[in-house]
């Protein structure tokens, strides 16, 4: 993208031939950023229910089904539960 707005900028068309590049540069530069910014969350387990989450798999690996766990999500993932069932529901 990058290339080939500079391409068009030595060229020196009117920015009405390049509106669509440089807007598809900007969503580009705003998904890596926020992508960037979820893998972070997701390693330091600042994204609610990634602990939970990585429980759940464990016990799955574990030969327990997702349906076993969700039967009684307290005895088998305790306070992380709360993230993925309203636990009045589960009671």
């Amino acid at each position: 993208v990058e290339a080939g707005l500079t391409v068009t900028h030595e060229m020196g068309l009117p920015q009405i031939f390049v509106v669509e590049e440089e807007f598809r540069r900007l969503m580009l530069a705003t998904e890596l950023d926020y992508v960037t910014h979820l893998a972070e969350a997701i390693k330091t387990n600042g994204l609610t229910g990634v602990r939970g989450w990585r429980r759940l798999h464990t016990l799955v690996e574990q030969g327990l089904t997702f349906e076993e766990v969700m039967a009684d999500p307290v005895r088998h993932l305790g306070e992380e539960a709360a993230d993925f069932v309203d636990l009045d529901e589960s009671r």
